[in-house]
């Protein structure tokens, strides 16, 4: 299964609820999805999940020219949740 397509319907039900314009995607809007997945008390796998994937969507609308490159770094540079812990098993 893609990143893609675990993050997409949490990201749609954040982005139509945020009270800002629908339009801007900019460091400040990933920053605030990353504290809306932490409010949510998702382990930090499933929060660099939904990052990864929207620093996907970042590249590829700057690499399609529907993002400035600048915008793209920005929402590039928010960084993940550390993960914290010893993983036990194999």
């Amino acid at each position: 299964m893609r990143s893609g397509s675990i993050a997409t319907p949490s990201t749609n039900s954040w982005i139509g609820t945020a009270p800002i314009p629908r339009l801007a995607f900019n460091k400040t809007v990933v920053v605030r999805y990353r504290m809306h997945l932490e409010l949510r008390h998702l382990a930090p796998g499933a929060i660099n999940l939904g990052l990864g994937a929207v620093r996907r969507l970042a590249y590829e609308a700057a690499d399609g020219g529907l993002l400035s490159a600048d915008l793209a770094a920005g929402n590039r540079s928010v960084k993940g949740v550390k993960k914290r812990g010893v993983r036990l098993g194999h």
